[in-house]
């Protein structure tokens, strides 16, 4: 009897469908792990900021800009002044504090596009900061007149220990600064991008809120005030911290509040 040559048409369809069970079942792990990089990268990326404030605060009289209002306009700046070099009066110094690339979470999808967008005198793209109400006792508001425009600048001390009116006290170390957050404001330039800051007591600037974007949208990472960072889930953000954070996005940018 004649021995055959190669395989039978089953043992190929056999084989074929051995290896596709295989790259159904690692492609998600890829996945996962892909995503996992990410996340470490945007911890590195938060402590970066964190230093290129302090650095900041150092040179301009130990604060450092939260956000503006120009003529009634609310917009978001600290990451026009550590990248583009400008001081609290948004004069040009030529220092760079951080590259633009460290402003951003490497998991949102517009990363790539922000990463390499020009930085002008309007709103830039970066981590939300924390945009206190009247009360909060880490910043103060100044306002001051220059090109014709009146500006109202919310300033920040770094690393002040201090206590929250009527509550408990609020260290450093156990306030966030920084985090991963999201706009889903109207405009297409900031729907899904970074834009907007995040607040205790409502939606911030451009509808900002914290973007729980990372472990499949059951955390968030974020930089604190005395410049550690780490991985927080919402309920923590909530009640684990002296000043509480309700206002969430979740990993497909739909609102949610605690």
């Amino acid at each position: 009897m004649r021995k055959k040559d190669g395989f039978t048409l089953v043992e190929l369809l056999v084989v074929i469908a051995v290896i596709s069970l295989l790259i159904g079942l690692l492609l998600p792990a890829l996945a996962g792990a892909r995503e996992a990089a990410k996340a470490v990268k945007c911890m590195s990326n938060l402590r970066q900021c964190a230093m290129g404030l302090q650095l900041y605060a150092n040179d301009f009289g130990n604060v450092y800009v939260v956000h503006v209002t120009t003529n009634g306009s609310s917009e978001k700046t600290w990451v026009q002044h550590l990248v583009g070099g400008q001081d609290i009066q948004f004069n040009n110094t030529g220092k760079q504090y951080i590259n633009r690339g460290a402003s951003l979470c490497p998991s949102n999808q517009f990363a790539g596009v922000d990463a390499v967008a020009t930085i002008t005198n309007g709103t830039d793209v970066g981590y939300g900061m924390y945009q206190g109400h009247s009360i909060n006792p880490f910043q103060y508001e100044v306002t001051f007149t220059a090109n014709g425009n009146t500006r109202k600048v919310v300033l920040q001390r770094p690393g002040k220990t201090t206590s929250w009116p009527a509550l408990k006290p609020c260290p450093a170390s156990d306030v966030i600064m920084l985090a991963d957050s999201l706009s889903m404001g109207a405009s297409v330039f900031e729907k899904g991008h970074m834009y907007g800051n995040f607040k205790d007591n409502s939606s911030a600037d451009y509808s900002g809120r914290i973007h729980v974007i990372h472990n499949r949208g059951k955390r968030f990472n974020a930089a604190f005030y005395d410049g550690h960072c780490e991985s927080v889930t919402p309920v923590q953000a909530c009640t684990a911290f002296p000043i509480s954070l309700k206002y969430f996005y979740d990993l497909n940018g739909n609102f949610f509040n605690y």
